[in-house]
């Protein structure tokens, strides 16, 4: 890796970096493979994730060392919300600038306030007077209804969100899981696939099914 770190200081024409090279970076090659110029990664994880997928563009460094040039952009391709947080940080601590993307295919409203760092998968459909924080993942046809507000790092998988609902931050909502209108969801939470969640919801909660039950328990992460 050595080697590629020296020809960074010399100079790439690099303009949109993914960080990682799981699934998720897969996913947003898929998604937008013209728009790839390249990916951070570390060594150890060279051919348990960026071999496995077969990538056409190249590993250009790891968060640690890649120094990070002016017209560099990246978005940040990690599912782990916590180490998430932290692998931003670093970026940002040496001035990386995260951009938001936004599949063309998706259907959003022209009055969206969004923060930076989103993926808006294809399909999405997101409503009018929706607020929309940072570092969000989306993915594929997931639903924002109209007066909702969403916090940063939440990651929600084909999820629907009714109107009204407030949702804070590092909430994990698994697939086809879905909040009624006008409800409030806290932060730190692990939403299970299917779930609808039809109550208030604190922090740090863990929420899943049982037959005819809404279990919710500790979330241990925290």
């Amino acid at each position: 890796m050595g080697a590629v770190f020296r020809r960074c200081l010399h100079k790439i024409n690099i303009s949109m970096i993914i960080i990682g090279t799981g699934a998720v970076a897969a996913e947003i090659t898929m998604f937008f493979p013209d728009q790839v110029d390249g990916y951070l990664e570390y060594d150890y994880n060279i051919e348990k994730y960026y071999d496995t997928y077969k990538y056409s563009k190249p590993v250009i460094g790891d968060v640690d060392n890649y120094k990070i040039c002016l017209e560099d952009q990246f978005i940040c391709a990690i599912a782990n919300i916590d180490y998430k947080k932290i692998v931003i940080k670093k970026i940002k601590d040496r001035g990386g600038k995260f951009i938001n993307f936004v599949h063309q295919s998706a259907i959003v409203s022209p009055d969206l306030e969004m923060g930076e760092g989103n993926i808006i998968c294809p399909q999405c459909i997101i409503d009018p007077n929706v607020r929309i924080g940072s570092y969000n993942l989306f993915t594929a046809q997931t639903a924002i209804s109209h007066d909702s507000v969403i916090g940063d790092n939440n990651f929600m998988s084909s999820v629907v969100i009714d109107g009204h609902v407030t949702i804070g931050n590092d909430n994990f909502f698994g697939t086809h899981s879905c909040v009624i209108p006008d409800k409030t969801i806290g932060s730190g939470n692990v939403i299970a696939a299917g779930v609808s969640i039809r109550k208030n919801i604190r922090d740090n909660m863990i929420i899943f099914n049982r037959p005819q039950d809404l279990i919710i328990t500790p979330n241990e992460r925290f």
